[in-house]
């Protein structure tokens, strides 16, 4: 990052977004100041010489907006980044209209956003030097080029036939139904052509497979999980790309609800029951942190209580589609990463996480499996604000009352070890799923 040097003008109302903004430009090179309205960014733009601003839209005394018109009038305006909490579509598509660079929602995954407004202005800079970059070759994206967004669309169209008797193919796996969608593409219940074996096929959303890189990791993350072998977690069978450029996998079709699903039917779980699931989830997470695998998407409905074998309440960790190897450079994981803005779900996310998905571990996992066990045991989240980015920031500042501030029938040995795992820094919490293990068996009564 030596040979990189810009200004940055930082526009928001908010203290600490600004904060948390100048510090990511910053550790990418950039040297910031900053402004609290679009009155007195304006003045100071016109007293400098800044190449990017980055301003929130809502502000008092002159609205961000009004400002984006403003520097994009300049004989020379700067790359203008809107920063924003929410954001009508009309509105977005007149700011883009007006030329602004880049739209971001808060809250954002900081590192990814500052390394993507640099590469935003490396290419203002230098046009036609990064117009030939390619991204090397790997054996899943050597073999199709992928599908847009519009021809995924329309593929997801014409499997909706399959629910009134129509039938589409991928691969070798016949669609049967749709069983639901996350934030990486749609599940399907799904038939092997030539086994007639019942499986999940998980078909994966364009902006996924974008590059050669993000292909390169999903391949590592689909091998690796397909490594894991312990009873609890997911089996994943095969995985590939269609003769239409479709990637998808195929895994353990389960017989169950999630634990979402579960407390939402049948209101908060008795302690026992709860303790019984999650230590198997335990397990499975001990297993996949040994193999150097954080799955860091840890949240009530990624995990199953599924009937297997003749048992119930068989749980099983499933939709691994964060999954980060501990060893994967901060470069590859930043250009996945920053696709879906934060990495990961704010309700069960750890402070750190937050503030910058690529240095997380295993104690990440430990923050968002003993907010996901607040969830199970008290029917509420830890937090509950009114947006995503004051939720998020709840999670990285505010400490979390009991649960049994919400359930009052807990022990407190559950409060001990909930309030334990939610520590804002790693090094309070349990270190290690074996740890953790220990400390929900001790909460059984």
């Amino acid at each position: 990052m030596t040979d990189f040097s810009a200004r940055a003008l930082v526009v928001d109302d908010e203290a600490i977004s600004r904060k948390m903004v100048m510090f990511a430009l910053e550790r990418e090179g950039f040297q910031c100041d900053c402004a609290s309205d679009g009155i007195e960014a304006m003045s100071k733009f016109e007293a400098s010489d800044y190449e990017v601003v980055i301003t929130d839209l809502k502000m008092p005394n002159k609205h961000g907006g009004d400002l984006v018109i403003e520097l994009l009038g300049q004989n020379n305006p700067p790359l203008v980044v809107v920063h924003t909490s929410v954001l009508e579509p009309e509105v977005a598509r007149g700011l883009i209209d007006e030329g602004v660079d880049d739209i971001v929602f808060k809250p954002v995954d900081y590192a990814a956003f500052a390394g993507k407004t640099r590469a935003l202005l490396n290419r203002r800079r230098a046009p036609q030097k990064l117009r030939g970059t390619r991204f090397p070759g790997n054996s899943v994206g050597d073999s199709a080029s992928g599908l847009s967004r519009a021809q995924f669309d329309d593929l997801i169209a014409n499997v909706a036939k399959v629910e009134k008797g129509g039938i589409d193919q991928v691969g070798q796996y016949r669609l049967i139904r749709k069983l639901g969608e996350g934030g990486m593409g749609h599940v399907y219940e799904a038939e092997h052509s030539l086994l007639h074996r019942r499986c999940a096929v998980k078909l994966i959303l364009p902006e996924y497979t974008s590059n050669r890189i993000a292909l390169s990791r999903f391949e590592r993350e689909v091998q690796a999980m397909a490594r894991l072998s312990h009873w609890n977690t997911v089996r994943i069978f095969d995985y590939g790309v269609d003769a239409r450029g479709c990637f998808f996998y195929a895994m353990e079709l389960l017989d169950g609800l999630t634990l979402e699903q579960l407390v939402s039917r049948d209101g908060p779980l008795p302690p026992n029951q709860a303790m019984h699931i999650l230590t198997q989830v335990c397990d499975a997470l001990e297993e996949a942190h040994q193999t150097g695998l954080v799955h860091r998407d840890l949240k009530p409905s990624n995990l199953m209580a599924a009937n297997v074998g003749g048992m119930a309440n068989v749980a099983k960790v499933v939709d691994f589609g964060l999954v980060r190897a501990t060893e994967e450079t901060s470069v590859e994981s930043t250009l996945v990463t920053h696709l879906g803005g934060i990495c990961g779900t704010p309700k069960y996310i750890a402070p750190e996480q937050a503030m910058n998905p690529n240095a997380v571990d295993r104690r990440a996992d430990i923050y968002s499996l003993g907010a996901t066990a607040y969830f199970v045991l008290t029917g509420k989240p830890p937090f509950i604000r009114d947006s995503v980015f004051a939720l998020t920031m709840a999670h990285v500042n505010e400490p979390v009352s009991p649960p049994s501030t919400h359930n009052p029938q807990l022990s407190s040995r559950v409060d001990e070890v909930i309030v334990k795992c939610m520590a804002k820094d790693p090094k309070d919490r349990y270190q290690n799923m074996r740890e953790l293990r220990a400390a929900f068996e001790s909460c059984v009564g």
